[in-house]
């Protein structure tokens, strides 16, 4: 069976194995001291600009989560679609970090011959803004 619902449902691509077990060869430091880490740092700041800072997480679950944090104030919500992957796929993580999810009700419209789903927010949606 074959799935796009997560990244995590395929086996790795044969270049991505192939430079994790170059990698794997020798001892190097960690946690951002490897020459892994720096080549991947330049990378970045080819495409970004030198003013780009990197940081690298482990999961999609910590960077979504982490993102969300660092540009909410504590006074701030996010609203998001009630089906968002933010709030059915992430197991409560943004609230365990006070992130507080206010959910959109959406219309779904699902048939036999129509498998994928369409996702409207309704009118009487607003914009919020925080004003400074």
């Amino acid at each position: 069976m074959r799935s796009f619902a997560s990244d995590n449902y395929s086996g790795v691509h044969p270049e991505i194995m192939k430079a994790i077990m170059e990698a794997n060869e020798d001892h190097m430091s960690s946690y951002g001291a490897d020459p892994v880490s720096a080549e991947a740092e330049q990378l970045f700041k080819a495409h970004f600009g030198e003013q780009a800072k990197i940081f690298f997480l482990t999961t999609g679950t910590a960077t979504n989560t982490l993102i969300l944090r660092h540009i909410c104030k504590n006074w701030n919500s996010v609203i998001c679609s009630e089906d968002a992957h933010i709030n059915v796929d992430e197991c409560g993580s943004p609230e365990s970090m006070g992130i507080k999810l206010m959910l959109a009700e959406t219309k779904t419209e699902r048939s036999p011959s129509k498998p994928s789903s369409r996702w409207s927010l309704p009118n009487r949606m607003c914009t919020v803004r925080n004003p400074q």
